[in-house]
Formats: structure tokens, sequence, C-alpha cells
């Protein structure tokens, strides 16, 4: 899977009250990934989301859509 579905995938199995960081992070490794996958992934999200002024969450969705 590639950071876009990753992302996809964490925003749609999000539990309630759930941080974006602990959906991304059970995904990454349920996706066999590696710690150093979540940070990069994580990484985007908050430069997208400090760049733009808007939440974590809505970066992500913002890439998970491309």
């Amino acid at each position: 899977m590639n950071d876009a579905e990753i992302l996809a995938k964490a925003l749609r199995m999000m539990r309630k009250k759930e941080t974006l960081e602990r959906a991304v992070g059970r995904t990454v490794r349920e996706e066999n990934g590696k710690y150093e996958d979540y940070l990069r992934i994580m990484g985007n999200v908050r430069d997208r989301a400090y760049s733009k002024g808007i939440s974590p969450v809505e970066a992500a969705k913002e890439l998970a859509a491309q």
C-alpha cells in the first residue's frame, strides 16, 4: 500500500475519540509497515497541516485524496 492508501484506510477505520496518530500507527502495523513508514506518513501530514493552517485530520484527508 502507498501512503495515500494507508491514510485513507486509517481515516475510514478511525474509532470514536481516537487520534489520527493512533489510527495511522495501527494501519501501518496491519499492513506490515515499519516505524519509519509511520514517521514518514505523519511527518507529511503534519507538514501539510502546518503549511496550510488546517487540522492534521483535514491534511490527512487531502493527502489521501491524492
